[in-house]
């Protein structure tokens, strides 16, 4: 039931001005600093690399992100090893 649930949340990507990034479709912020940013999305793993980058705002309910920083690159991948682990079940593995 939580894979179908999973399936009808869209993942869509605003980007004004390299400045803000707002997402939907985010499961889980994987990691977060100044510089990078990695986060399990309804499509996958996604890196966001730039300056000076903060999490605005990440609402688990609705799986938004917003991001406010420079933003110089935004990356998809396949990495599915940690997918369904918390952040702090890898910690303490």
């Amino acid at each position: 039931m939580a894979d179908i649930e999973k399936q009808k949340i869209n993942q869509n990507l605003f980007l004004k001005d390299r400045e803000k990034l707002e997402m939907s479709g985010v499961d889980e912020v994987n990691s977060f600093d100044e510089n990078k940013i990695t986060a399990f999305t309804t499509l996958g793993f996604i890196s966001i690399k730039g300056f000076n980058l903060h999490i605005q705002k990440f609402n688990t309910t609705t799986k938004e992100l917003s991001i406010v920083g420079k933003i110089d690159e935004i990356k998809y991948s396949n990495n599915k090893k940690h997918e369904g682990k918390s952040f702090l079940s890898r910690l303490f593995k």
